[in-house]
């Protein structure tokens, strides 16, 4: 079953995802060295037919979010779905 992450969260100066919805969700990590938060979505399906490596487009299947300045991370579960706030 994929788990539904919404994210309320600054993601640099003056930036902030606001309830954004991020699925399928594989991972959510903290690295408080780093002051960062990680939520990695699983990869996208390969095309069929197989295409070659180099005409892949790239994804980017990591969203980033910045703790520095956080007082809290809130995380609530509610019938399977996960929000996440940090603030």
């Amino acid at each position: 079953m994929p788990h539904t992450v919404t994210v309320t969260a600054k993601t640099g100066p003056n930036r902030t995802n606001t309830a954004l919805v991020l699925t399928p969700v594989e991972n959510v990590t903290f690295d408080f060295l780093a002051a960062k938060m990680q939520v990695e979505l699983a990869p996208p399906p390969l095309p069929v037919p197989p295409v070659p490596p180099g005409a892949l487009p790239m994804g980017n299947n990591i969203r980033e979010y910045d703790l520095v300045g956080v007082t809290a991370v809130a995380v609530t579960i509610t019938a399977g779905q996960y929000a996440v706030v940090v603030s």
